[in-house]
């Protein structure tokens, strides 16, 4: 079995994106329960007495965050290729694993940057919806190259929006 050597750069490429977004997202969630007095307050009273259940609480929070940030890479990934596929948009699987881990990994940095300039709590729904809808755009951005025609782009980039806002305001309506 015989790999050529733009296979092995685009798998290390999408290694290092990985572990940034994962880095990244772990941050975010961090300084959200860090930020988050009520959240802060609950896992202070559950884990006061000693330093190994916090090291565990730790570990556990970064195992729990490192694992819902693959399955949002990998569900966002898989409605973008669906969407692809249904628009007849031919891309590589390794380009589209790349533009999914770079256009998320701006958004949990701009909150937790916003957060911390503005002192906004991190789970403000306006923060949170002004930056989802970054992430689409970001997306579509960056596969505007992909598309030949711009029918199909507007398409994209407008079921893009439209799933942005509504898993925001569904998250937001279920809190």
């Amino acid at each position: 079995m015989k790999v050529n050597k733009t296979e092995n750069s685009d798998i290390l490429i999408i290694l290092i994106s990985l572990i940034g977004y994962i880095l990244i997202f772990n941050f975010y969630v961090n300084m959200t329960i860090t930020n988050s007095n009520s959240l802060n307050s609950e896992l202070n009273s559950i884990f006061q007495s000693s330093d190994i259940q916090i090291s565990s609480l730790n570990a556990l929070i970064i195992t729990i965050s490192s694992i819902t940030a693959l399955l949002i890479a990998t569900i966002y990934f898989l409605i973008n290729k669906f969407l692809l596929n249904l628009l007849h948009i031919k891309i590589t699987s390794s380009k589209l694993i790349l533009t999914v881990l770079i256009a998320s990994m701006p958004c949990p940095l701009l909150c937790c940057i916003a957060s911390s300039l503005f002192n906004i709590d991190l789970m403000n729904n306006v923060l949170r919806i002004i930056v989802s809808l970054l992430e689409p755009l970001l997306m579509a951005f960056l596969l505007k190259d992909s598309f030949k025609n711009k029918k199909s782009y507007v398409i994209y980039s407008t079921i893009l929006l439209v799933l942005a806002i509504g898993s925001t305001l569904t998250s937001n309506l279920l809190k």
